[in-house]
Parts: C-alpha cells; structure tokens; sequence
C-alpha cells in the first residue's frame, strides 16, 4: 500500500513529495527541493521504520552549494551505526529520526507513542540539521493536546510549535512552516 504526501513550505521557497509504501517494513522517499537560506537545495532523504514507527535506517542526499550523504542504520542490537559499520554511542536509545527540512519526521514520534489527549512524553532523537550538515542528538517532547493537535517542543533550542494532524498522525499543518498541499 502506497501514500503519497506533498507539502508547500511557506518560510521557504521549498515543497516536498513524499511516498510511503507500508509492507513488512515501512519505506519512505522524501524529496525537497527549492531555495532556501540564500541557496538552492535538493534533498533525498529514504526512511526505513518497523511495524512500530521506530526508524531503523536513514539515508539522506543533500545537493547543494555544499553536497553530502548521512547513512546510518540500526544493528540488530538497536544501535545506531554509520555507513563504516561504527557504532554511534552518541545516538544510543534514541529511536526517532527527525529532518530538519520535512514535517513529515514528526510522524514518528506522534505514531509511535500514541499519546492519549493530555498525555506528553519526553524523547530523545536523532536529529539532522540539513542546513548544516549536522547530526546529533536533540531532546524533544510530545504533548497530545486533543482534536489532533500537537504541543511539539524542542527542549534543547527551546522551539515550540502546535502541529496539526490528520487521522493517521501524518503533520497538515506545521504553522507558520509546512502546509500540507495533498
């Protein structure tokens, strides 16, 4: 079964397709193009996730005035390692990816926790900053506030927004970012 997401980034001149194809496991294609920060950007991003939503793979391709690749991937033990096959200590227990260019990331955690209204649980991710080519670790918080609002937080940089959601917890409205546009 295939889902195909298209948002409209309305901060930056970006918009991303999305395909999701649900099996055994879950594969999922990102590609953002567009200008932003003074620079045109390309980025391909695959997403592998469980039956859980716990992402197990992710590779990113970032084309711009700067090109680079981020590959890492679970091993069977839950760490997450580099494309050397080195484990990333760093990264232990986090179980979420999160992009910094896709609304569609904060899919994971909303999924995957299944908080019930009024119900906020503390993460920690993975986190790609895009923008600068960096990965590391970054503490976040989910608080399910009913009729498929979200209180997303990123504790670290003290960011806070109220993300809207459809039915199946995919992100229509990142305000004031991303707006879902099919």
């Amino acid at each position: 079964m295939q889902k195909i997401k298209v948002w409209k980034n309305s901060r930056l001149n970006m918009t991303e397709f999305v395909s999701i194809e649900k099996g055994e496991m879950t594969t999922v294609k990102g590609y953002i193009t567009g200008e932003g920060y003074e620079k045109p950007w390309q980025v391909r991003y695959t997403l592998t996730l469980n039956p859980r939503w716990e992402a197990q793979a992710v590779f990113i391709d970032v084309m711009s005035e700067q090109n680079y690749t981020i590959e890492l991937y679970k091993n069977e033990l839950q760490q997450w390692l580099n494309e050397k096959g080195e484990h990333l200590q760093a990264f232990d227990g986090c179980v979420d990816v999160d992009i910094s260019f896709t609304p569609f990331t904060n899919t994971l955690p909303i999924n995957r926790l299944q908080l019930t209204k009024g119900e906020g649980q503390d993460i920690r991710v993975v986190y790609v900053d895009v923008r600068h080519g960096v990965v590391k670790t970054v503490k976040q918080r989910y608080l399910n506030k009913g009729n498929q609002i979200y209180k997303y937080e990123n504790e670290d940089s003290g960011y806070i927004s109220e993300l809207i959601v459809d039915k199946e917890g995919y992100v229509i409205d990142y305000p004031g970012i991303w707006q879902q546009i099919y």
